[in-house]
């Protein structure tokens, strides 16, 4: 019986490209499912991996040396939680020799095409807060660079996550508002990304969190969606008021949402005797006497701190095994909310 001609070497990248007719980092995107590959790139470049028995060099990126530089992407500038995550990152860096580099994307949706620039960029890890990107796409890039999903409830044997207990923190919000007195409790929030059993967006554990409790409690749940903009918040907001059955409080999805919520209630001549509202996040300007706003506190630095560790880990002590750190919030009281006025 013939036996099967192996090659007398393992294939390597260029080879795959010489023999799609394509280049190396064209190869390299098709491999980690990169945005803006074409069908027939994509075809031409399997067709190739397959008639060669190509697999990926996991340690190529090791054998290229270090950059010193950890990527970082964003879904957006004007969620001041961010700021704070990237403050914790960047004090858990100061005396390792790396330094951050920002990649926002342009929506919610636009994590991968980020993601995919950082890598792009030969950067040794990555932090990444996408709740858009597949678990399946994560999974490959992961093989390529170490990665740190933050706020994602997911269970890859890839990456690692770093997650606030989002179904605790809404748990206490709205036990909070229901020991006040409240029974309309509305949740004002974003569309909630991701939400399967593998892998959860933040926004869509605290969605199911609220719904669930307020079936439990027996209550009615009012889901609004907004923007993830404060004045998005806002404008829905000011619709909320004008509506004959308005709620009597407001679990919001951030606070950044919280904030334009107030500010509405504020250009209508209310005040938390009228409608509480709740965040999430404590950004900074959420404990600010003239805001003084009730929250949830994911402790934004931690976070931070938590995702360097875990990438520097991997980085420099070659750890391949992936962990899933998560974090208790704590409710912080303040005065945006008050007992439901009475009828």
């Amino acid at each position: 019986m013939e036996q099967p001609a192996y090659p007398a070497r393992r294939p390597s990248i260029s080879d795959v490209a010489d023999a799609a007719g394509v280049s190396q980092s064209a190869v390299s995107k098709v491999l980690r499912g990169a945005y803006g590959v074409s069908a027939k790139m994509e075809e031409r470049v399997t067709k190739a991996i397959n008639d060669l028995g190509y697999r990926p060099r996991t340690g190529a990126r090791a054998m290229r040396g270090r950059a010193n530089l950890i990527g970082f992407e964003i879904p957006q500038f004007g969620n001041e939680f961010f700021t704070q995550i990237m403050a914790g990152a960047n004090e858990r860096l100061e005396g390792t020799g790396f330094e951050l580099l920002i990649a926002p994307a342009h929506s919610q949706f636009d994590g991968q095409r980020a993601i995919d620039s950082l890598i792009d960029h030969q950067v040794d890890g990555i932090i990444a807060i996408s709740p858009e990107v597949t678990p399946e796409i994560l999974n490959s890039m992961a093989r390529y660079v170490p990665l740190v999903m933050i706020g994602r409830h997911d269970t890859s044997d890839f990456y690692d996550t770093v997650v606030s207990d989002d179904h605790l923190g809404v748990t206490a919000a709205i036990n909070h508002l229901v020991h006040l007195g409240h029974k309309k409790i509305c949740h004002l929030t974003i569309e909630p990304g991701i939400n399967r059993a593998d892998a959860r967006a933040p926004h869509a554990v605290r969605l199911d969190t609220y719904n669930t409790m307020m079936q439990d409690l027996g209550l009615t749940a009012n889901v609004i969606f907004c923007s993830a903009l404060e004045s998005g918040a806002h404008s829905r907001m000011l619709e909320v008021l004008r509506s004959d059955d308005r709620p009597t409080a407001v679990l919001a999805g951030n606070d950044t949402i919280a904030i334009g919520a107030l500010r509405a209630l504020s250009e209508s001549g209310l005040t938390s005797a009228d409608i509480s509202v709740v965040g999430y996040d404590d950004i900074a300007i959420a404990s600010h006497p003239m805001i003084s706003l009730t929250t949830v506190n994911q402790d934004g630095e931690r976070v931070g701190r938590e995702a360097v560790g875990l990438l520097l880990e991997r980085i420099l002590e070659k750890r391949s095994r992936s962990k899933h750190v998560q974090i208790k919030p704590e409710l912080e009281i303040r005065k945006s909310t008050e007992k439901p006025p009475r009828k």
